[in-house]
């Protein structure tokens, strides 16, 4: 099988994924300046990424469009793996990285760190730094632990982002 199909659209394009079979998977979005470079290789779908084999090597395509080899990490900031675009991307910590991550489907906030704590009547706000746990407070509205859960983000990770405009 060939190189992948490309979709131009407007401002972007999708390259499709196919499975072993042939069979579209699913699509990659990125930005019509790479479309030269990435076509050079046969991306596929893995575990919600755009991979390919680059040298015998496994490369994944937000790290590819990037041209990023450091030990940080790349975040998709709306976490879906397969916006590659690089107004989507950024590299990160895996601190950070781990705070930009979906919310749990238990979670009865829609917020990181943010949950109802039944035996206090209250809204308990947290934070983890360096994998240490520290404990925000407890609120008698969702929007004040929120708010205090937002607060602490930015004191505690306020200058472990590196966007890409910004990267070495």
């Amino acid at each position: 099988m060939g190189r992948n199909e490309i979709v131009f659209h407007k401002n972007y394009a999708e390259l499709i994924l196919y499975d072993k079979q042939g069979n579209e998977k699913a699509r990659t979005q990125v930005d019509l300046e790479d479309i030269e470079k990435i076509n050079m290789y046969r991306w596929y779908e893995n575990c919600g990424y755009a991979v390919a084999r680059i040298k015998g090597k496994r490369i994944k395509l937000h790290r590819f469009v990037l041209n990023y080899k450091g030990s940080l990490e790349v975040d998709h900031i709306n976490n879906n793996g397969l916006d590659n675009r690089k107004s989507n991307l950024r590299i990160v910590s895996h601190q950070i990285n781990m705070t930009n991550q979906k919310t749990r489907s238990d979670n009865t906030s829609g917020v990181t760190g943010v949950y109802w704590f039944k035996t206090r009547n209250r809204w308990k706000a947290e934070i983890t730094v360096n994998g240490k746990k520290y404990q925000i407070g407890y609120f008698k509205t969702k929007d004040q632990a929120i708010e205090a859960r937002r607060k602490a983000e930015a004191q505690y990770h306020k200058n472990t982002v590196i966007r890409y405009s910004q990267r070495p």
